[in-house]
């Protein structure tokens, strides 16, 4: 998932050596590669946990009548 923040790019991709999701700027990835073998696990529960992790839910706002 590609992210702005003010001028900054940011990606969030799941990291497999840390096992953990982790949020990188991109002017500041030197080197990328395409890997022959995807993500095993099933991708929407994986966009549901960053979700989770980096989308709090916020509470509701009646609406004043």
């Amino acid at each position: 998932m590609i992210g702005f923040v003010e001028s900054q790019r940011l990606i969030a991709a799941w990291c497999d050596l840390h096992q953990k999701f982790g949020v990188f700027r991109a002017d500041g990835i030197q080197d990328a590669g395409i890997l022959d073998e995807g993500y095993p696990g099933n991708r929407r529960q994986l966009a549901k946990e960053w979700r989770s992790r980096f989308c709090p839910k916020r509470p509701l706002i009646e609406s004043a009548e």
